[in-house]
């Protein structure tokens, strides 16, 4: 049912998108009006999973400053078929040179050696569950495009 809800949003979303093609309303300004509020939600939604999940731990050979390494970029980039994006990422190394990205990815999809880690999945289950919502953020900010 959850991805039902996904699909409809999602073909929602392309088909306001197709709209505002039509009209010649998708412009760089534009994109980046839709694109940086629903970073900015899915940003929430990841650190909150983090915190949620028991990551947030203030030791330094575990998650220490992962937490804070949680970024959105803040321009809009396009990629080859110039399609408008935005992402959330982490950046920078904690005191021993391991990357915050790295620690992320672990402890979400596990590991096998070099001390076994379960794989939980909360970036994973943060983004499933905060797509429908962010797409629906999007439509109304194309419709308040329209309106202007």
């Amino acid at each position: 049912m959850a991805q039902l809800d996904v699909r409809e949003s999602q073909a929602a979303l392309a088909q306001s998108i197709k709209r505002l093609q039509e009209k010649n309303l998708f412009t760089d300004e534009n994109a980046a009006e839709i694109l940086l509020p629903a970073a900015d939600e899915m940003l929430s939604s990841a650190k909150s999973a983090f915190i949620q999940s028991g990551h947030s731990n203030t030791k330094p050979r575990r998650t220490g400053g992962t937490l804070k390494a949680f970024m959105r970029s803040n321009k809009v980039f396009r990629n080859k078929n110039n399609a408008p994006y935005v992402f959330v990422s982490l950046k920078g190394s904690d005191k021993r040179g391991q990357r915050y990205g790295a620690k992320a990815f672990i402890l979400n999809y596990g590991r096998r050696a070099g001390g076994r880690i379960n794989a939980d999945y909360y970036l994973s289950n943060a983004v499933k569950a905060t797509r429908p919502r962010v797409n629906q953020m999007m439509i109304e900010k194309i419709e308040e495009i329209f309106n202007k």
